[in-house]
C-alpha cells in the first residue's frame, strides 16, 4: 500500500503539473482570458487559501494528536479530524469550479476549466502532502488523503460532464466522496497505530 500511494501521489503531481499548463493554451486560445487570470492568481493563492481552511481544524488535530501522543486516542476525534479535513478539500474544489466557470464566456470550455481547478486545488493538498510527508520518508495519512482526494474530483468532474450536475449537486457529491475519505483514512490511520510499517519495526504483512 506505502509504494501504490506514494508512486500515485507522484504520477498525480504530475498530472496537476500538466493540467495546468494545458489548461491555460487552451483558455487563453479560446479568449478566455478571464479564467486563465483567475486560474493564475487561485494558483498562486491555493497555499495561502488551503492553509487558512485548515486552520478549522487545528484545536481538533492537536487535542486528537494529544490523545494519541497519550496513548488514549479517541476514534471519534480521529473520524471527525479525518471528515473535517477531507471538508475543506471539497470546500477547495467546489469553491474553485464555480470561480473558474463564473470567469468563463463559453459554454464549450469545460474541460480546460476542469483541468485548471485540478491543478489549484487538487495540486495544493498534493503538494502540502509530499511536504508534510517528507520526514516519514514519504508516506502518511496526509498522502493518502491527498491521492483520494484526485481521485473524488475525477470521479466528481466526469459525473458532471455526463450527467450535467448543477452546482448543488456537485457539491452533494463531493460532499460524499469527502465522507468516504474519512472513513478510508480512519481505517488507514487505525491500521497504522496498531501495527506500524515494517520500517518502524511492525508487520511485514501488507
Amino acid at each position: 500500500m506505502r509504494e501504490l500511494i506514494v508512486t500515485l501521489r507522484g504520477l498525480l503531481i504530475l498530472a496537476d503539473m500538466i493540467s495546468g499548463l494545458v489548461a491555460l493554451v487552451w483558455l487563453g486560445k479560446h479568449g478566455e482570458w478571464g479564467a486563465v487570470i483567475g486560474g493564475v492568481l487561485l494558483f498562486f493563492l491555493s497555499g495561502t487559501i488551503v492553509n487558512v481552511l485548515l486552520l478549522i481544524t487545528t484545536p481538533l488535530t492537536l487535542y486528537s494528536a494529544h490523545r494519541l501522543n497519550s496513548g488514549k486516542p479517541v476514534p471519534l476525534l480521529q473520524f471527525l479530524h479525518s471528515l473535517l479535513t477531507a471538508l475543506t478539500m471539497g470546500v477547495l474544489s467546489c469553491g474553485t469550479m464555480y470561480v473558474l466557470v463564473q470567469l468563463s464566456d463559453g459554454p464549450g470550455v469545460w474541460t480546460p476549466l476542469m483541468l485548471a481547478s485540478f491543478s489549484v486545488s487538487v495540486g495544493a493538498f498534493l503538494h502540502l502532502a509530499a511536504k508534510n510527508d517528507a520526514p516519514s520518508g514519504g508516506f502518511g495519512i496526509s498522502s493518502v488523503m491527498a491521492v483520494l482526494n484526485a481521485l473524488v474530483f475525477i470521479a466528481v468532474a466526469v459525473s458532471i460532464r455526463l450527467a450535467g450536475l448543477s452546482f448543488k449537486s456537485t457539491c452533494i457529491a463531493y460532499s460524499v466522496g469527502c465522507f468516504v475519505i474519512a472513513v478510508i483514512c480512519h481505517v488507514v490511520t487505525a491500521r497504522m497505530i496498531s501495527k506500524p510499517w515494517p520500517e518502524d519495526g511492525g508487520d511485514k504483512t501488507p
